[in-house]
């Protein structure tokens, strides 16, 4: 905003040629007293001390001089896998000494950036091309950190500085390609609508009338057509809504790829599918952050999935405990009591990590069976699925077999509502590690 960046970071890391410099000079002061001012004792001391002093005083411009680092011009939203531009303006006096050899965005997890190129505007201000790689998701970054060099490379500079936060959003593709992929099935899930006569606003058939019916429901139209008195027969409205929720701990963004990014496309194929099958969709995420609850959506309005899953904002540092699974209950509980005045199917994507979390399944199972909803669990943990993309390290089987052994617990306790998300059971996968381990080896 035109001042100066204030609470800069200064760190030096020493060159080669300084060490040289300063054991030519100890050379050439131990020299002294036998060989008096030779020509050789009397370069070694010039040059050692110029290059001692041309180190000092750079260190010196360096620490003295104001630094203002900008951020010109980002991208706010890009699409998964494209790149971005970011455009960062670097000005101080110390630049006429210092050339800039690497830049990097200080951001979360997800935040990739390269510098491509310096162009010199002159000689106390540099423009910073760098491009960032997008990772599905809602990334911040706070800071900048620059690594100079002087020309007669003596000293490594390395300054961090603070931005204002730049956020930029990382979109999925919905496409046409995606729709048409295959689906998870639904009816697994209970969100199947079913067409039967009944009470409701959208038309069944339209039939004769008989005795008995309401004459408010009299087809005047059909009647006229067919020279019989015609009636309109409802359709019985059941399941018409579905609230997909999913609660994603910190583990969830480990790697690269990260299982957040891997379980999108298939929690997206889902959402289109229930949305092809007309039935309205609204998507609540919950992560360490925060949450949120998209609007309602439709096979008309599938681009808000996009925005629903370019809004999970990612971790700056890993938190030890996790709290989504505590707010998960109360998010799913402001959707039903806001969408479904209908009964609702309420799907929810989780990692159950301890026992308290199937205690909240049980009481939520209870809550919403009041209400005539239909509830299922999708279990599922971040190793299975970076094991079903074939991702995983071997060193994490292990681990992986506890997480294992955790969701058949939960299932267990819970068999009517706890379904695997991967295609295959927890058995099938238990006994696909047991003989890669059996093996020593990951395919």
């Amino acid at each position: 905003e035109g001042g100066y960046t204030t609470s800069i970071e200064i760190r030096y890391e020493y060159q080669p040629l300084l060490y040289i410099s300063i054991a030519l000079l100890a050379t050439s002061i131990a020299t002294l007293p036998a060989v008096s001012l030779t020509l050789l004792t009397y370069l070694g001391t010039s040059l050692s001390l110029s290059v001692l002093c041309i180190a000092t005083v750079i260190a010196l411009t360096a620490r003295k001089s104001p630094w203002r680092i900008t951020v010109t011009s980002y991208p706010p939203v890009i699409e998964m896998g494209a790149q971005g531009e970011i455009v960062i303006d670097v000005e101080s006096s110390a630049l006429t000494l210092l050339i800039i050899r690497e830049a990097k965005i200080l951001g979360d997890y997800g935040f990739e950036s390269k510098l491509v190129s310096v162009q010199h505007v002159s000689t106390v201000c540099s423009k910073l091309i760098l491009t960032y790689s997008g990772r599905l998701g809602m990334h911040i970054a706070t800071g900048v950190k620059l690594i100079l060099v002087d020309l007669l490379n003596t000293l490594r500079i390395h300054i961090a500085a603070p931005i204002t936060p730049m956020v930029i959003r990382v979109s999925p593709t919905i496409s046409t390609a995606l729709v048409a992929r295959a689906a998870p099935s639904t009816r697994l899930l209970g969100t199947a609508a079913s067409r039967r006569r009944g009470s409701g606003t959208m038309v069944y058939s339209i039939r004769e009338y008989v005795p008995g019916d309401d004459y408010r429901r009299i087809e005047w139209k059909a009647t006229a057509r067919t020279g019989k008195l015609m009636v309109r027969e409802y359709e019985h409205e059941t399941l018409r809504g579905v609230i997909l929720a999913l609660s994603l701990h910190d583990g969830f963004f480990e790697g690269n790829p990260s299982a957040f990014e891997l379980l999108t496309p298939i929690l997206i194929r889902l959402a289109i599918s229930i949305a092809s099958a007309g039935m309205w969709l609204r998507v609540a995420i919950v992560t360490e952050r925060g949450f949120s609850i998209s609007e309602k959506i439709t096979k008309y309005s599938l681009r808000e999935l996009a925005r629903c899953f370019s809004s999970v904002e990612w971790p700056q540092a890993p938190v030890v405990y996790s709290s989504s699974n505590r707010v998960l209950k109360h998010m799913i509980r402001i959707a039903v009591e806001e969408s479904c005045r209908e009964p609702c199917s309420i799907i929810t994507v989780l990692d159950p990590i301890e026992d308290v979390d199937v205690v909240m399944l049980s009481d939520l199972l209870g809550i919403l069976a009041r209400g005539r909803h239909v509830l299922r669990a999708l279990l599922v943990s971040p190793r299975i699925v970076r094991f079903a993309a074939g991702t995983l390290h071997l060193a994490e089987l292990y681990a992986l077999k506890m997480e294992i052994a955790r969701l058949r617990n939960t299932a267990r306790a819970l068999p009517r509502i706890c379904i695997p998300l991967i295609g295959a059971s927890l058995s099938e996968i238990s006994n696909r590690i047991e003989h890669i381990l059996s093996k020593g080896l990951l395919h």
